[in-house]
């Protein structure tokens, strides 16, 4: 599990809407894929201050991460 650089080359508006979001063309994009969950993550929160991601999935578990710039590992999984 940890952090991957995104391979797939990002979409542009016109391909199939999906790069849109609902106030126009989306100015991010994705540059690293976090990786840990079985199933599909339907939850992620960001900590403000702190380096720490918290996500959920449907594996049933709740993971909390530590990120710096090139890098992210699991500190904790609770299920």
């Amino acid at each position: 599990s940890g952090l991957r650089k995104k391979t797939v080359s990002p979409m542009t508006p016109t391909d199939s809407g999906v790069g849109n979001d609902m106030f126009g063309v989306s100015d991010v994009g994705v540059k690293h894929v976090l990786e840990g969950h079985s199933r599909g993550v339907n939850w992620a929160s960001f900590h403000p201050s702190m380096p720490y991601i918290a996500t959920a999935a449907d594996d049933r578990e709740v993971k909390l991460w530590r990120m710096n710039d090139d890098k992210a590992w699991e500190v904790d999984t609770m299920r």
